[in-house]
């Protein structure tokens, strides 16, 4: 069989409801983190691991320089091989 590689980006903040469509910058920086993410990899900023109510193991925090965002935004990636 095939089994395509994903990549997953997280990010929780506020949004704009524009009715069929969300938008703000809650939004832009979930695209980005996104996009920089590799394949096989959960990429989340690294303010929504904190504000979790569960632990996760994660990798070293690092800087992304995202398109459209002043400030670089703090990402890490989530191991999941042992998630259960």
């Amino acid at each position: 069989g095939y089994a395509p590689s994903v990549r997953i980006g997280v990010h929780a903040d506020e949004v704009n409801d524009r009715g069929d469509d969300l938008t703000g910058l809650g939004v832009h920086v979930a695209a980005r983190v996104m996009e920089a993410a590799a394949a096989g990899e959960i990429l989340t900023t690294a303010t929504t691991v904190r504000a979790s109510s569960r632990e996760y193991s994660v990798g070293l925090e690092r800087s992304l320089e995202a398109t459209g965002v002043a400030a670089p935004v703090e990402v890490v990636a989530i191991d999941w091989s042992e998630a259960g």
